[in-house]
Formats: structure tokens, C-alpha cells, sequence
């Protein structure tokens, strides 16, 4: 008996929405930017700084609108608090601002940058992006340039709206598919494609497909496609088959002919399901004479 899970090797194209402009929250000089086409801007670190002050991106629900002190409350600080409950943890999302939310906030700042001397998140220190992970396409503002707050400081590419197999592989098992790219792991529905916005965005956060995003059009991307769950099958030596028509097969057992269903085979092997439970041994060379089994 072998575990047998019909990986395929396929090809996924994406589609992705339309780039989103992300505005800069402060007016002044650009004094520190670490934005180039292709580079990856994430929730939680700082690419900017204006005025000599670093900006820390931040991905909420709810973009940020107005400096926060301690005791405000609303749909914006309950975003934030969420946000940063996931980047440092710590923090109550209640959706009133208190002391552990702006520690939280200090905590991501540069460590060259002390921690605000008021209790106070400025507006003008948060850069909003629309994802925890977002690809740059371009940079609109350079290093030493003058900034309006409200302009636009970077392109982001938009989320990915499709991902789908360019071909569906032949004679697959049934059952339900995973596609695996890199380290992640995604569902397939049976037109071989990922239906799930997140299962998207956890492909579209991987080193080689954010490569792939960042060429004009998208690149395809090479994965894995397999079983869900595998499932048990016979191994036998391709002499052991006779009377082969497409994928099925016969065999012998005990002398007796047995109906097979041949699903794929590796290294000398040819992995074969029976109709009832898998016998412990086969003929080896069941021999032109042998009976027909169907």
C-alpha cells in the first residue's frame, strides 16, 4: 500500500485590481524613503520618513483621520487597536484608546526614535495601506522632494483578483485540490481556482509570486497540485497489469482476475486502486492466457 496524493506540477496566472494611490499623511520634505518599484511595503515597519520623522505603516479597517489621545474612541481606534494587537499584542481592542495602545504604537517606531513625549498617535505619523503586505509599482515622491499631506507618495499594486490554473491537468483522481506555492497552502475549487480573497492575498505575500506581480503583465507562477487528502492505493510492477485499456487494467490474485484502475505511477512502480480491499501480493507475470476480468 502506498499513500498517493496525485501531485501535478501546473502553471497559475493572476489577474490584480487596478494599482491604489497611498497618500501621504504629513506635509514637508521627504528626509527618508526606502520606496522602489517591486519592493514590498509592510504593516508595522516605517519606508518614509518627513520632516525627519518616520512614518509607520499601518494596514486597519478604518484609515486613521485624526490624532488620538488617550480616552477617544470610535471605528478608527478600534482598527488601530486591532492592528496593533496583531503586530505587537498587548492591547485591548475595545475601541477606546488607553495607555497600552500607544506603547504598542511606540514599539513600532525606529529604535533610534524615542517614544512620543504626550500620549498622543499624530495622524501625520501613520502611513494607511490597504493590505498587510502590498507590492510597490511606483514611487511617486523622491528622496529631498516637498509633500502636501493628502498626495500621492506611492502606487501599491491592487489586491489580486484571480488566481486560476492556466490548464487543468489530465486524468486527475477525484477528489477535492490543494494548491501548494512556496510555503503556502490554498484550496482549489474544481475549475482550479482560488475563490478565497485571503487564500489570495497569503499566495500573493510570497517571495515568487510577488515577483510575478511586479512585471507588466503578471508573470504565470509554478505550483503544486495535489489531494487534499491522499489516499491509500496498490503498488504493483507494471508486468503485473494485462489486458491494459486506458486506464484500466487487470490483474492476478490467487489465480483469480482482478478489475484495477491504474492512477499514475513513480520509479518502476505503477499505483493502481482495487475495486475492494488491496490484496498482499500479485501475480508478477500473469502471462497472455491470463482471464479476462471485466
Amino acid at each position: 500500500m502506498r499513500s498517493f496524493d496525485d501531485a501535478r506540477p501546473v502553471e497559475i496566472a493572476f489577474t490584480i485590481d487596478e494599482p491604489v494611490p497611498i497618500v501621504s499623511p504629513a506635509s514637508g520634505t521627504i528626509t527618508g524613503t526606502n520606496c522602489a518599484a517591486g519592493v514590498a511595503l509592510r504593516s508595522g515597519a516605517s519606508d518614509f520618513q518627513v520632516n525627519g520623522t518616520p512614518i509607520v505603516n499601518l494596514a486597519t479597517e478604518v484609515p486613521l483621520w485624526r490624532d488620538l489621545r488617550i480616552g477617544d474612541s470610535g471605528e478608527d481606534v478600534l482598527a488601530l487597536q486591532e492592528e496593533l494587537a496583531r503586530l505587537v499584542g498587548g492591547v485591548t481592542a475595545d475601541g477606546v484608546l488607553g495607555s497600552g495602545s500607544i506603547a504598542a504604537f511606540d514599539e513600532l517606531r525606529p529604535a533610534h526614535v524615542p517614544a512620543s513625549t504626550e500620549p498622543v498617535i499624530a495622524v501625520g505619523e501613520v502611513l494607511w495601506l490597504p493590505a498587510d503586505s502590498t507590492l510597490v509599482t511606483s514611487c511617486a515622491v523622491p528622496l529631498g522632494a516637498s509633500v502636501e499631506a493628502g498626495a500621492r507618495l506611492v502606487e501599491v499594486a491592487g489586491a489580486p483578483a484571480q488566481a486560476a490554473l492556466t490548464a487543468i491537468p489530465e486524468r486527475l483522481i477525484d477528489g477535492e485540490r490543494k494548491l501548494l506555492i512556496g510555503d503556502v497552502v490554498v484550496p482549489l475549487d474544481d475549475a482550479g481556482v482560488v475563490g478565497a480573497e485571503a487564500d489570495r492575498a497569503a499566495l500573493a505575500d510570497t517571495p515568487v509570486v510577488r515577483s510575478a506581480l511586479a512585471s507588466d503583465p503578471p508573470q504565470t507562477v509554478s505550483g503544486e497540485l495535489s489531494l487534499l487528502e491522499p489516499i491509500e492505493v496498490g503498488a504493483v510492477p507494471p508486468s503485473a497489469l494485462y489486458r491494459v485499456d486506458g486506464d484500466d487494467a487487470c490483474v492476478l490474485v490467487d489465480g483469480a482476475p482482478i478489475p484495477v484502475r491504474i492512477i499514475g505511477s513513480q520509479l518502476g512502480e505503477t499505483f493502481v486502486e482495487f475495486p475492494s480491499t488491496p490484496p498482499e501480493a500479485v501475480a508478477l507475470a500473469p502471462g497472455r492466457g491470463a482471464s479476462e476480468c471485466r
